[in-house]
């Protein structure tokens, strides 16, 4: 079992290690990717650690606890990773550099420690790991640094799910922006966080913690690695190429007028509307595909925060359900029509589709079945 372990650290290790020079030289000079590039090599290089160390830490007793601080700086880069990602901030401000801070103390406390010499670190790791013996200053620390990890997993879910809605209230279709990718890095940050949490009030409850078991966040980061190389090499989303439209698009929406002006445009809700409906049933503009609010807003001649905010107000919807549902809308006229001889993906495009897997998501939401079984339904009627 332990032999398993050391392997699995040891090909994550070498995986993370390839993969974060693959991520920084693929698209160079975006601060995104780069931020997550040293990420991922950091981490690399504390399972490369954890592997000699779960070999025999006897003969590395310089390693031990050198990866201590390791979660100081991968969270918050990860963090301002997908801060930057999601247009929440657009470069690193000296005000993020504040995220450096934790860090820094840390480092001041665990200095002495580093400069033991290597009968003091092997008893120590023997005393902690082995033997599951903690004093205060050993509880004070474990419970720093899991709650440190948990509270920056949460904001980092947080920035994510937040993102998700605001990609909804910009575009029409949001097949090619996925965000799987993006909720398995944070789910999987709060999850080893968590579960590093849990083993660490477990040895303050004197509880037999089993020695692998102080290994089970490194196998989680392992995991963490393969699932990361599967989204960076696989999934093209995470080099997404309209990334700037995109968050030009939510700098837009997040824009906010004076108070005099928002007090003055807030009685004319109503009447914005009636515009933006006459506009899109008229010229239909939901038939265009690929449509985000930047372009129906040009359309309509509002400002996207506008639209945007009276959409949300008036009808409860984001830009995303508020096209396809006049989509699906049409889209269920020509299939209640037995004399429409179109295919249905030939409907489905001609009233803004382009991806089949989108327009069957988008059709199943709205009706509850099948763009198949729903027209099945008329002609059945029909012969009858």
């Amino acid at each position: 079992m332990d032999r398993i372990i050391s392997l699995i650290l040891l090909l994550a290790s070498l995986q993370g290690i390839i993969l974060s020079f693959a991520l920084f030289f693929r698209e160079r000079g975006r601060t995104e990717n780069t931020l997550l590039s040293i990420a991922l090599l950091i981490i690399s290089l504390a399972l490369a650690v954890a592997y000699l160390l779960s070999t025999d830490h006897s003969r590395y007793p310089y390693l031990v606890e050198i990866t201590a601080p390791v979660v100081l700086i991968i969270l918050p880069l990860v963090l301002l990773y997908a801060k930057i990602l999601t247009g929440s901030i657009s470069h690193i401000s000296t005000l993020q550099l504040l995220h450096a801070i934790p860090f820094l103390f840390y480092m001041l406390y665990k200095s002495r420690f580093y400069f033991l010499d290597a009968d003091a670190k092997i008893s120590f790791f023997e005393r902690v790991y082995v033997r599951n013996e903690l004093l205060v200053p050993d509880i004070i620390e474990g419970e720093f640094l899991g709650a440190f990890g948990v509270v920056y997993g949460i904001w980092m879910f947080l920035v994510t799910t937040q993102y998700r809605t605001k990609v909804k209230n910009v575009f029409s279709e949001i097949e090619t922006i996925k965000l799987s990718w993006l909720i398995v890095i944070s789910g999987s940050i709060l999850v080893l966080n968590l579960a590093a949490f849990i083993i660490t009030n477990l040895q303050i409850l004197e509880i037999d913690v089993p020695f692998v078991i102080h290994f089970l966040t490194a196998i989680g980061g392992s995991i963490f690695l393969y699932v990361a190389g599967y989204f960076t090499f696989y999934q093209p989303q995470l080099f997404y190429k309209n990334h700037v439209q995109l968050v030009h698009n939510i700098a837009l929406l997040d824009q906010k007028p004076s108070t005099h002006k928002r007090h003055d445009e807030e009685k004319k809700y109503q009447d914005y509307l009636d515009k933006i409906l006459d506009v899109t049933e008229r010229k239909e503009i939901f038939r265009k595909s690929s449509l985000s609010i930047k372009e129906f807003a040009e359309m309509v001649h509002l400002p996207v925060y506008l639209i945007s905010k009276v959409i949300n107000k008036r009808l409860s919807e984001n830009f995303f359900t508020f096209i396809n549902k006049r989509r699906i809308r049409e889209i269920k006229k020509a299939l209640e029509d037995p004399n429409d001889k179109r295919t249905i993906i030939e409907i489905a495009r001609d009233n803004g589709y382009i991806s089949k897997s989108a327009f069957n998501s988008s059709f199943r939401f709205f009706t509850k079945t099948t763009p198949t079984a729903y027209r099945s339904q008329f002609n059945s009627k029909t012969i009858k």
